[in-house]
C-alpha cells in the first residue's frame, strides 16, 4: 500500500502561456494525446494515513473515464510529467503535491473558472485543505488490466470499487474478488469525519465522533459524493455497490460491493456479484445467493420488473417479469414441480429455469413442494416514491 509515487520538483510548473481560452485548452489536450498514450481512467482523491504516515485508505473526490475527461488527464500528466510512467506501470498512484495543484489551476484550468467541472472543483477543494491532508491521483493504463489482473494494492482496490459506485462499470465487469482484495486492506475504524486505525481509535476511547463501522471498507455514503437520485436509509450499503437513479434502500436493505441494482426498491439483501435490473422489488428479509461464500461460482442476475417477496431466497438467475413468492427458498439443484397450462405437471430442477422470463416460483402451502408457473408478473413500482431527485 505504500508504493505511491511522489513526483516532486524544486522548479515551478512551467507556465502554459498558450492556454488563454477554452479552445486553446482543447487544442492543447488534443495535441497532447497525439504524442502520448491515453490511459483508460483516473481518479483524484484524499489519502488517509496513520500516525506514522502510512497510507491506510483513500476517498475519491472524482472517478473518471479518460475518454470523458481527457483534458483534465492531459493537464495532470503534463504538469506532473508522468506520461512515461504511465507507459511503464499498469497502475499508477501518484502523490499530488499542493504546488502542483496551484499550477494546474493557474496554468491550465484558469479558463474554466466560471464552469461547473467536477475535477476542477476537486482541485479547488484540495487547495483549501489543511496542510497535513494528502492528495493523490490514481491512473490505470487500460481496462483489460482491471478485468484480468488481481487487485494489486489498496489504491487499486478503492479504484475498482469506485468505478462501480460511480456507475462507470457494472458489477461483475471488473475483477473484484474478495479473497484477492481483502488481504490488501486494513481493518479500520470509520466515522463520519474520516477513518483511522483501530489502534488509534482505541487510544482515545472518549470521542465526540460516532463510529460507523469497523471494517476494511467504508459505507457507500461515506465514500461517495451523495447522489440526489438515490435514497439510502442505513449504513449497510458498502462502497463498491452500484445504485442506479431512482433506487431506494430501506432500513434493513443490504447491498454488498461488486453488486447492485439499476433501479428499484431494496428491503432485502443483494449479495456480491449480483446485478438486479430496473423496476425490481427485493422484499423484506429476502436474499439472493452471491459468489463470495458457500462455494457458489455461478453469477446470478435478476431481470427487470421482478418481485422477490418477503423472506424468499433466490439461488438462480431470473429473467424479466418474474415473481418469487413469500418464504420460497431454492438453489439450482432444488427439486421443483413445473405446472404447464394444458400439459399438466412435471418434475424438474430449479436450475432448468435460470434466466427465464415470465415465471412465478412459489411454495405450495399444502404439500410444501416448490412450484414453477409460466405467468407474467410485471411489477409496477410506485414512481412517485422513486423520483428521488424531483423538486417539491
Amino acid at each position: 500500500m505504500s508504493n505511491i509515487r511522489n513526483i516532486r520538483s524544486n522548479q515551478k510548473i512551467k507556465k502554459v502561456k498558450e492556454i488563454k481560452t477554452q479552445t486553446d485548452f482543447q487544442d492543447f489536450a488534443k495535441k497532447y494525446w497525439e504524442d502520448h498514450t491515453k490511459p483508460y481512467a483516473f481518479a483524484i482523491g484524499r489519502q488517509f494515513v496513520d500516525k506514522k504516515g502510512y497510507p491506510i485508505a483513500v476517498r475519491w473526490l472524482t472517478v473518471n473515464l479518460t475518454e470523458k475527461a481527457s483534458g483534465t488527464m492531459a493537464a495532470i500528466c503534463d504538469a506532473l510529467k508522468i506520461s512515461t510512467l504511465i507507459d511503464d506501470f499498469a497502475l499508477l498512484p501518484v502523490s499530488l503535491e499542493r504546488d502542483k495543484v496551484d499550477g494546474l489551476l493557474s496554468d491550465y484550468f484558469h479558463v474554466f473558472e466560471d464552469g461547473d467541472h467536477p475535477n476542477i472543483t476537486a482541485l479547488k477543494q484540495i487547495k483549501e485543505w489543511p496542510a497535513e491532508w494528502k492528495a493523490c491521483v490514481f491512473i490505470v493504463k487500460n481496462k483489460k488490466l482491471l478485468e484480468t489482473m488481481p487487485i494489486e494494492n489498496m489504491y487499486d482496490a478503492y479504484f475498482r470499487l469506485g468505478l462501480v459506485s460511480h456507475r462507470l462499470c457494472l458489477p461483475g465487469e471488473l475483477r473484484i474478488i474478495a479473497g484477492e482484495m481483502m488481504p490488501k486492506l486494513k481493518n479500520l475504524a470509520w466515522y463520519a469525519g474520516g477513518v483511522t486505525t483501530v489502534e488509534e481509535w482505541n487510544a482515545k476511547p472518549f470521542k465526540t465522533e460516532a463510529l460507523l463501522l469497523e471494517d476494511k471498507l467504508p459505507p457507500y455514503v461515506w465514500a461517495m459524493p451523495l447522489n440526489e437520485a438515490v435514497r439510502i436509509l442505513n449504513p449497510l450499503v458498502r462502497f463498491g455497490a452500484y445504485l442506479g437513479d431512482g433506487t431506494t434502500v430501506m432500513p434493513y436493505g443490504w447491498i454488498n460491493f461488486n453488486a447492485g441494482i439499476k433501479k428499484g426498491m431494496v428491503e432485502g439483501r443483494i449479495s456480491g456479484g449480483v446485478l438486479v435490473g430496473e423496476g425490481t422489488d427485493i422484499g423484506a428479509g429476502s436474499g439472493i445467493l452471491g459468489t463470495m461464500s458457500g462455494g457458489n461460482k455461478t453469477v446470478i442476475s435478476i431481470g427487470d420488473n421482478c418481485l422477490i417477496e418477503a423472506n424468499a431466497e433466490v439461488g438462480i438467475s431470473l429473467g424479466n417479469n418474474c415473481r418469487v413468492c413469500m418464504n420460497t427458498c431454492f438453489h439450482g439443484n432444488t427439486p421443483v414441480i413445473e405446472i404447464c397450462e394444458n400439459k399438466g405437471r412435471r418434475e424438474a430442477k430449479a436450475g432448468d429455469f435460470s434466466g427465464m422470463d415470465n415465471i412465478t416460483i412459489r411454495t405450495n402451502s399444502l404439500t410444501g413442494a416448490i412450484e414453477v408457473l409460466h405467468q407474467s408478473n410485471k411489477v409496477g413500482l410506485n414512481e412517485a416514491l422513486h423520483q428521488n431527485n424531483s423538486k417539491p
